[in-house]
Order: structure tokens, then C-alpha cells, then sequence
């Protein structure tokens, strides 16, 4: 384990080892040192380089702007400017529990905020500035004016949400020649591997959504995991100081003192004192690869440029385009109730990520080279859970001790088409996506017991998948015995 070290570019020898340049961050910054390693896992997730929209009247130069700031910078924003201290300054023990009481604001020059974002973290933000003056004497609340685009993926606008990622057409020996192969969970083949069982769903649904306003479906796009984190949640968003625009903001003008937010509507905020962007992640890896078309052949996720085309990916482009084409009528025909023209996401500035299992290169693992896996690059409510997975799958991998023959391509195609044309993205259903992993690894998913009604009802939480490493090292040895 390495700290104060951050690398600076990655690239491959001749003889397939990796090659590390690294910059000392403390504590001498200027020192520089080249490392080389067999094998390489880049664990770099989705939250490195922030996504910092582009409104006119804006710019995210270095000390430029002191009114807009993005959500990762909310905290310290709040301790600088606002005096704000959650950590608590002392303690009082009641029947055992601890209570922690708040450090009082010391200042509160904040008057009006907008929040620009449509996610559960928007709506935290919300709820901070909404009620951050609550209960000081003397204070006057904060107007808070949060900011969704109509067709933003959020609490407000629900839609399609997850649903088999896996599900695609395998060559078979019956008289059609092809058959529906769905992987997962028993109980996900059951239910969509069969058309009664998938009319019986689109009816649940349905059903269900009848009295939403502006729904395309009851499963939401947004957060995986409820907004409501406070006891108080609904009643602060309703309050009178809170004010929501379905609109985009078109620019953000300052002079005279006052700060304008102007929207694609027409509507204008005015002596707004911050603006809070809660716009995401890029889907970048914050490392050079060198050259630039080590990242692209790597499956890793590339900046597009004006021609619509990776950076130096030339035939390996309009291959996954031919495939991607073909994966998409497919879905759409298996799936044409439930998927509509209108339930897509644009690409943006970045190519897909194109990994096997969201974590193997498909490039490398055709030429039978396992030095390189990924981990990370999936969206889940229970983090903590898939990673032990993911990490267990990758010792697996790198150490060739996972075997299967699987069509890694069209998987991968898979994985990247459904997530454009529903909007789920890089999300995963954990449970499900748990299970293809450990059937790579040959354990059993069903960590209840297998018993019909506890893999019904029981809830798989971190404890569920305790023992999955000593489950697999008995079973490498008794294989190898």
C-alpha cells in the first residue's frame, strides 16, 4: 500500500509488463519514480473528474467564480464560508447510545441558493440550505430554488428502471435454430423468459403507475435508493422558502452585486448567492495512457471528439457500431412493450465503457492475456457488496483460475445497449449481477439456503455473501485434488 503516490501515465513494454510513472504527492512533490508490475487493476471508479456543465456567462477557471460550486464541494464550502462544524463537540451517553450535538453556525451570509441536478444528491442539497438556519434566533430561512431539466432521470419523472441486462439470442439445436437465454437468478428466468411471464409483469407495472403524473413507467430512473434520508424530508422540500423549476439554466450572469440565474424557459432567479451544481461524474479514468490508444483498446471509457469517433480507435469503432446496431434491434424487438424510441440516453463526451463483467477487456482476454482487470465501473445502492464479488472475480481472473467460454463480445454489447436505450447507464441490480459472478466462479448464488420462500423474502445484505472466498478455495482445492 502506497500513500502520497499518484500516477501520472500508464503504458505497456514489449515484454507485456505495465509501467507505472508515478508523481510523489508529499513529501517531495517533485520527485518522480517508474514502477513496473505483471499485473495491473485499476480501481479508479466513477467519481474522479467532476462534470462542470458548460452555461454561458460561466467559467470554471481557478478562482474565478465564487458563486457556483459542485456538489463535491458543498462540505467544504460550508466550513469556510458558513462556519459549519457537523463534527460534533461533545457527546452525551442516553441508555447506551450516543448523541451528537451540532457545532452552532457561526455566520450565515447565505440568502437565496439554486441547486442545478435531478439525484438523490441534488435533494440532499436541497434539504441542507433549506433548513440550514432552522432554529437559530434571528435568522431568516434560506430561499432555495432547485433546478431539474423536464426530462431529467429524477424522482419527479419516473421511467424505466432495471430490468434482465443480460438477454440475448444463442445459437441451439431446435428447429428454429436459437433460443432466449437470459442470465441471472431462477426466479428472473422465470419471470422474463417466458411471455406469459412477461405479460404478467407489464401488467404489475401498469397497474401500478396509474395514478403517476407524467409517468412512462412506476420503476424510477434516478436514484436506486430513496431521497428521504431525513425525518423531515417532505416537509422542508414543501416549505414555502423552496421552489422547483422544471427548466435547464441557460446562463448565469453576475454584475452590480446580483447574481441571475437564467433559465431555458424564460424564467430568471435573481440575487441568487450560490449555485450549487450537482451535475455528476465524467465517466473518465483520471490516468494518461500512452499512447492515447492503449485506454481505447483496453475497453476503457474515451473523450469523443467532433468527428464522433474515439480518440486513434480507427476499425475497432465500426466494429462495436456494426454489433451495437445489431444488439439494439434485437432488444427492441424482444422488448418492444416495454422500450420506446424515447428512452434513451445521449452518449455525451465519452465513449462506453466496454468491459466484460465490467471489469475485463475484451482485447486482452481474446488473446488469452489476464494482467489487466477493472473494477469499479458500476453504479449500485450496495457498494460495499458487489466490490467483495468484484474482488474475488478479479483474483480469479488474473490468477487463470475462472474458466467458462462465454461470447464475451456480445455480452458486452449487451451490457452497453440496454443501459443507453432504457437509461439505466452503469447501474446494476446487485443481487443479479452478484449471481453471474459467482456463477463464473462456480458457487452457488442462492446465499439463503435455496429454499424457495427465504430466496423469496430474505434480504441479501453484506452478511449474505460472507465466506465467499473460503467457499471458492475449498472448491479450487478439491478440484485440483
Amino acid at each position: 500500500m502506497r500513500f502520497n503516490w499518484r500516477v501520472a501515465s500508464i503504458s505497456r513494454l514489449a515484454n507485456k509488463e505495465w509501467k507505472l510513472e508515478i508523481n510523489f504527492v508529499y513529501p517531495s512533490p517533485s520527485r518522480r519514480v517508474t514502477v513496473l508490475y505483471d499485473k495491473l487493476v485499476l480501481a479508479t471508479g466513477l467519481t474522479s473528474e467532476p462534470n462542470m456543465p458548460v452555461i454561458a456567462g460561466l467559467d470554471w477557471t481557478a478562482g474565478s467564480t465564487s458563486h457556483n460550486i459542485h456538489a463535491k464541494d458543498v462540505g467544504k464550502y460550508c466550513r469556510d464560508h458558513l462556519g459549519y462544524h457537523p463534527v460534533p463537540d461533545k457527546f452525551s451517553e442516553k441508555k447506551g447510545k450516543i448523541v451528537e450535538v451540532e457545532t452552532r453556525q457561526k455566520q450565515q451570509p447565505l440568502r437565496s441558493v439554486a441547486i442545478y441536478g435531478a439525484n438523490k444528491s441534488s435533494f440532499d442539497f436541497v434539504h441542507l440550505f433549506a433548513s440550514l438556519h432552522r432554529g437559530l434566533p434571528g435568522q431568516h430561512m434560506n430561499v432555495v430554488s432547485a433546478v431539474t431539466r423536464k426530462r431529467a432521470l429524477d424522482p419527479l419523472n419516473p421511467c424505466l428502471n432495471e430490468l434482465p441486462k443480460k438477454v440475448t439470442l444463442v445459437p441451439c439445436s431446435n428447429r428454429w435454430g436459437w433460443t432466449i437465454h437470459i442470465e441471472g437468478s431462477w426466479s428472473r428466468r422465470l419471470i422474463h423468459g417466458n411471455p406469459l411471464g412477461r405479460l404478467w409483469l407489464r401488467r404489475v407495472w401498469e397497474s401500478s403507475a396509474r395514478n403517476m403524473i407524467n409517468a412512462a413507467s412506476i420503476l424510477d430512473c434516478g436514484p436506486a435508493i430513496g431521497v428521504a434520508n431525513h425525518a423531515n424530508f417532505w416537509d422542508t422540500i414543501r416549505a414555502s422558502n423552496v421552489h422547483f423549476h422544471r427548466s435547464s439554466i441557460s446562463a448565469i450572469l453576475e454584475g452590480r452585486g446580483d447574481t441571475v440565474v437564467h433559465l431555458s424557459n424564460s424564467e430568471r432567479i435573481h440575487s441568487v448567492d450560490l449555485v450549487v451544481h450537482a451535475t455528476g461524474w465524467k465517466p473518465a479514468v483520471p490516468v494518461r495512457f500512452e499512447p492515447t490508444s492503449l485506454g481505447v483498446s483496453l475497453g476503457l471509457s474515451c473523450r469523443i471528439l467532433s468527428s464522433n469517433k474515439c480518440i486513434h480507435d480507427g476499425a475497432n469503432a465500426r466494429y462495436w457500431h456494426e454489433l451495437d446496431a445489431a444488439t439494439e434491434s434485437r432488444l427492441r424487438r424482444i422488448h418492444k412493450k416495454i422500450i420506446t424510441p424515447s428512452m434513451s440516453v445521449p452518449s455525451g463526451d465519452f465513449s462506453p465503457y466496454r468491459l466484460f463483467r465490467r471489469m475485463v477487456s475484451p482485447a486482452l482476454a481474446a488473446d488469452g492475456d489476464r494482467s489487466f482487470a477493472v473494477t469499479g465501473i458500476v453504479l449500485s445502492s450496495t457498494v460495499a457488496v458487489v466490490a467483495e464479488v468484484q474482488a474475488l472475480w478479479v483474483a480469479a481472473f488474473l490468477t487463470v483460475a475462472l474458466d467458462g467460454d462465454v461470447p464475451i463480445w456480445t455480452r458486452i454489447s449487451d451490457d452497453v445497449v440496454w443501459g443507453n436505450i432504457t437509461g439505466v447507464g452503469l447501474n446494476v441490480d446487485a443481487i443479479h449481477y452478484n449471481d453471474m459472478l459467482l456463477q463464473d466462479l462456480g458457487l452457488d448464488p442462492h446465499r439463503m439456503g435455496g429454499h424457495f420462500w427465504s430466496e423469496m423474502s430474505a434480504i441479501y445484505g453484506p452478511s449474505a455473501y460472507a465466506g465467499i472466498v473460503e467457499e471458492w478455495l475449498e472448491m479450487r482445492a478439491r478440484r485440483s485434488g
